[in-house]
């Protein structure tokens, strides 16, 4: 009985000690799990921490730039409402001021010798200038910048220096013909390089060269139209193939280098010079036709040099329309008249 005593109590000392260690090692089991989870919830705040300050910083770029947005759509509307006030004030009707800068100059053209007035008065004024400038450099000179195959901006940059340079040429026609131009600033605006120099800082020396004789080819045909009428008019016994061939001949000799392209001032600066210079071009032009016109041709010829003799023509501006018709500006000036 003793030793089943002990033996029992043996037996039941080591169940609990089983049981302590059973537990103890299940307290550490759940304490390392605790500390995973623990660990796993620490990750998960920082987590959401992180996520929460990306949030709050987004929030804020996006309000920055609704901001930027809004300030720039504000300041667009407002540039467009500057631009259209500054259009309004500068040139409220351009269609109607470039007509009736039109109608005042070929009016005045009609009354000059009735009033003793320069027919280029009407464009002194900038604005009247400028609107003639601005509707016709872009017609006449459109094919050939088309040509230099440049970007818009580029494109722009160039005819606004035309347009610039033929404002000012405008504005100058009436100091010129006034006599009010020192001999270097009618050679500067009047001279045969004028548009060239207007876009020398734009344009490479090829292109300015292209530029030259492109503005030669629209000089040459303004003035064979205003020729042609005035030729057929003063007689019939030309054909038209031989007229051709007369304004050939003519125009050849009118815009030589001999004669300084046709400008309107010689390279001395002077109109009277020009005009001198002109009279020898037109000679050279009868010397050259003489032996190929007959007695009827030639007549009608010196009718057309003696018409051409009494003053100079300048030319405005030039316009081809879709149909291939040609409209030429064109303002004489008589030989009384020019600057001495």
């Amino acid at each position: 009985m003793k030793r089943f005593a002990i033996g029992t109590a043996i037996f039941l000392i080591g169940g609990f000690a089983y049981e302590v260690v059973s537990v103890s090692f299940k307290n550490s089991s759940l304490k390392a799990q605790l500390e995973i989870a623990i660990g796993y919830q620490q990750q998960l705040s920082e987590q959401t921490d992180a996520n929460i300050r990306q949030s709050l910083d987004f929030e804020r770029k996006l309000k920055s730039l609704q901001d930027q947005l809004l300030s720039s759509t504000v300041q667009l509307s407002s540039l467009n409402t500057d631009l259209e006030e500054a259009r309004s004030q500068i040139d409220p009707d351009y269609e109607d001021l470039l007509e009736k800068v039109r109608m005042e100059v070929a009016r005045e053209n009609f009354n000059q010798r009735r009033v003793g007035g320069s027919p280029m008065s009407s464009l002194s004024n900038p604005n009247s200038a400028n609107a003639m400038a601005a509707d016709s450099i872009p017609k006449m000179y459109e094919n050939f910048i088309n040509t230099l195959g440049l970007p818009g901006t580029e494109r722009q940059e160039i005819i606004d220096a035309m347009i610039e340079y033929a404002s000012m040429r405008y504005q100058m026609f009436d100091d010129l013909i006034e006599g009010n131009l020192s001999n270097g600033n009618a050679i500067a605006i009047f001279g045969s390089q004028g548009l060239t120099d207007s876009v020398s800082n734009l344009l490479a020396k090829n292109q300015l060269r292209d530029l030259s004789n492109y503005n030669l080819l629209v000089l040459k045909n303004s003035a064979r139209h205003v020729f042609a009428e005035s030729l057929s008019r003063l007689g019939n016994a030309m054909n038209e193939d031989t007229q051709s061939h007369v304004l050939d001949k003519l125009l050849d000799e009118i815009y030589s280098l001999q004669n300084n392209y046709g400008a309107i001032v010689a390279e001395d600066g002077s109109m009277v010079s020009a005009y001198n210079n002109q009279l020898e071009a037109y000679d050279r032009a009868r010397t050259n036709l003489l032996e190929e016109l007959n007695n009827d041709q030639l007549q009608q010829l010196d009718r057309f040099l003696e018409e051409r003799s009494s003053g100079v023509d300048i030319m405005l501006e030039a316009t081809i329309d879709s149909t291939g018709s040609v409209a030429v500006r064109n303002v004489r000036v008589g030989v009384g008249d020019l600057p001495q």
